[in-house]
C-alpha cells in the first residue's frame, strides 16, 4: 500500500522533484532559504550559444522568479496576497508553478501560471480592492488563481517544465520588461485614471448647459479628486490640481456633420465639416441641447432656435483661401439676413434641419463682408485661370494689404470696374478720338502671385475734356508670374494690334474719393 504524504512532505517532495527537473533540463535553480520577496526559485537560463548574428558582448542572461505550489488536489491555487504582490511586480518574468502529485507523491502533471495579463490584473485589482477597504495586513489575505482557466499545462519532465518556461519568458527580454511594466501602470485604468467630484454654482439652464457643452469653465466651490483603477476610487493626492481654478467638460461626440449657410436666390452656398456634441435633453425648456463645432464657429442648438458665434481671433487667425471664402461667404449671408442653416448628420442624411436667418447678427466688419467675398472668391478664379496653387494661409491682415489682388479681380470680374485710369491728353500726344491700349500687372496674395493683362479703352469726355479716361477694360491674358512685366507688355500689345502700353511703374495710385483723383 502507498504511503500518504503529509501536506508538508507533499511540499517538499515538489521542491525535490522542482530542483530535479530543471537540472535535467539544463535550467540552474538557486533556492530561496527565506520567502520574503514572493518567490521559492530564481531559475536561470543557460547564456544563448555564439553565432554570426550575436557577439559576445550582447549576450543577455535570462532568469525568471517562481513560487512553487505542490498538491494532491484539484482545487484552486491558493497563496497569500502580499507573496503574489512581490512575485507580480518583480522586474523579472513571475510565474506560479503548480506540480499536481499523486497522494504518494509521485508527478502527474504540471500547470504554469503566468503573472502577466489576466492573472496579472487579478492581482493588481485585489490589491486595489484591499486598499480601498483598508485591509493593510496582506499577508492575512489569500488569492486563489484557476489553474484551469489561467495556467498552462505541461508534462513533468525536464523538457516539459523548459519548453514552457522558455515559451513564456520569451526570446526578447527588453520587450518583455517594457511590456511588463507598461502592464503594471496601465492595466485598470481603462476609463482613465483621475475622476474628480467638483461643487459649483449654477446660474440658469443656459449656464448650465453652457457647461455642459464645455463652453464655459467649471469654477469649483469644492474638488475632491480621486485616483480610479479597476473602478475603484482612491482619494488621490498628487500635485495635477494645485492651483487649478476651473475645469471644462469634453462633451460627448454625437458624430460628424455638414452645416450648410445659403443666402437668398441661387447664390453658392457656405459649406463647412464640423462635428456634433450632446448637451442638455432636448425636452428641457430651456439650455442648449445640441452644439456643432466648426474651427472657426460653434452653432449652438435650443428650443428651436440656433446661435451661431465665431471662434478665435478672427482678423489675425490664418486660414487657407478655400476657409476664408466659405466664412465670409457665410457670415455675409447671415449679416444680410434671408437666408437658411441646414445641419445634415453625416450618420443620418434624411435627418438634416434647416433652420431660416431670422435674427441680426452682431459683430465687427458686417459692411465689409459683402466685397469681401467679392476679393476672395475672384483671387480664387484668378489662380485657377493662371494655373497657380491656391495660396498658403493668410490673416485677414494679408488680404486688406494686398489691394493689387483687389485691382486685379476688379479689372477681371463680370461687373463695372470701379477703378479707371486717366491721362492728360498732352502726355498722350494729345491724340484724337478713343485709344486702346493694353495695362499689365503682377498681383500677390500670401504666397500666391500671378501676371495678367487688360485692355483699356480710353476716351475724351465732356466731363473731361482734357482727359483721356479709362471707359472699359476687356481682359486679355492671366498667367504665373513673368520675369520682365515690359516683355509681357509689348508681347500682349503685339498680339493684340494695341499701340499704347501702360506700364504700373508709371501710373500713381490716388485715393477715388478725392475731387481729382488719377491713376
Amino acid at each position: 500500500m502507498s504511503l500518504v504524504l503529509t501536506s508538508d512532505e507533499l511540499g517538499e517532495a515538489g521542491e525535490t522533484l522542482f530542483a530535479n527537473l530543471c537540472v535535467r533540463g539544463g535550467l540552474t535553480c538557486n533556492k530561496s532559504h527565506r520567502d520574503r520577496m514572493g518567490w521559492d526559485f530564481v531559475v536561470e537560463f543557460p547564456m544563448s550559444p555564439l553565432g554570426a548574428a550575436l557577439a559576445l558582448d550582447q549576450r543577455l542572461p535570462t532568469a525568471c522568479a517562481v513560487q512553487l505550489k505542490s498538491t494532491a488536489g484539484a482545487g484552486p491555487v491558493r497563496l497569500s496576497l502580499s507573496a503574489a504582490d512581490r512575485l507580480a511586480k518583480d522586474p523579472r518574468p513571475a510565474f506560479i508553478v503548480m506540480l499536481r502529485l499523486t497522494p504518494g507523491g509521485e508527478p502527474r502533471a504540471g500547470y504554469l501560471i503566468h503573472l502577466l495579463g489576466p492573472a496579472l490584473h487579478r492581482v493588481l485589482h485585489r490589491l486595489r480592492a484591499a486598499h480601498a477597504r483598508k485591509r493593510f495586513d496582506t499577508n492575512n489575505i489569500m488569492i486563489t488563481f484557476d489553474h484551469r482557466k489561467l495556467g498552462v499545462k505541461f508534462d513533468p519532465t525536464p523538457d516539459g517544465l523548459t519548453g514552457a518556461l522558455r515559451h513564456a519568458c520569451g526570446e526578447d527580454r527588453a520587450a518583455y520588461a517594457v511590456e511588463k511594466q507598461r502592464q503594471l501602470d496601465e492595466l485598470g485604468y481603462d476609463e482613465g485614471g483621475l475622476q474628480a467630484e467638483a461643487l459649483f454654482w449654477v446660474e440658469s439652464a443656459d449656464h448650465l448647459s453652457d457647461i455642459v457643452l464645455g463652453l464655459l469653465p467649471v469654477r469649483p466651490e469644492r474638488l475632491r479628486a480621486f485616483d480610479t483603477r479597476f473602478g475603484i476610487r482612491l482619494p488621490y493626492t498628487g500635485s495635477v490640481f494645485e492651483g487649478l481654478e476651473e475645469l471644462r467638460i469634453e462633451p460627448p461626440s454625437a458624430g460628424s456633420c455638414t452645416v450648410s449657410i445659403r443666402g437668398v436666390g441661387l447664390s453658392p452656398a457656405a459649406v463647412f465639416e464640423a462635428e456634433m456634441f450632446a448637451g442638455l435633453p432636448s425636452a428641457m425648456e430651456d439650455g442648449a441641447w445640441l452644439l456643432v463645432c466648426h474651427r472657426d464657429f460653434t452653432l449652438k442648438f435650443s428650443a428651436g432656435a440656433a446661435a451661431f458665434n465665431s471662434t478665435d481671433a478672427f482678423d489675425t487667425t490664418l486660414r487657407t483661401l478655400f476657409a476664408w471664402i466659405h466664412l465670409a461667404r457665410g457670415l455675409a449671408y447671415l449679416a444680410a439676413g434671408g437666408g437658411a442653416i441646414t445641419l445634415t448628420p453625416a450618420a443620418m442624411a434624411d435627418a438634416s434641419v434647416t433652420l431660416p436667418m431670422t435674427s441680426d447678427m452682431d459683430g465687427p466688419y458686417l459692411k465689409q463682408l459683402p466685397e469681401w467675398v467679392l476679393v476672395l472668391e475672384g483671387w480664387d478664379r484668378l489662380l485657377g485661370l493662371a494655373g497657380v496653387p491656391p495660396s498658403e494661409p493668410f490673416s485677414l491682415h494679408d488680404l486688406w494689404a494686398a489691394r493689387g489682388a483687389a485691382l486685379a479681380v476688379d479689372l477681371f470680374g463680370d461687373r463695372p470696374s470701379r477703378a479707371w485710369f486717366a491721362f492728360d491728353r498732352a502726355d498722350l500726344g494729345d491724340p484724337d478720338g478713343r485709344l486702346d491700349g493694353v495695362y499689365i500687372n503682377t498681383a500677390s496674395l500670401a504666397g500666391a502671385t500671378i501676371s495678367y493683362g487688360v485692355k483699356v479703352t480710353l476716351e475724351v469726355s465732356d466731363a473731361h475734356p482734357d482727359e483721356y479716361r479709362s471707359t472699359r477694360f476687356q481682359p486679355l491674358d492671366i498667367r504665373p508670374a513673368v520675369a520682365d512685366l515690359q516683355d509681357y507688355a509689348e508681347e500682349l500689345a503685339e498680339q493684340h494690334g494695341l499701340k499704347v502700353v501702360i506700364n504700373p511703374a508709371n501710373v500713381t495710385e490716388v485715393d477715388a474719393s478725392a475731387p481729382e483723383a488719377t491713376i
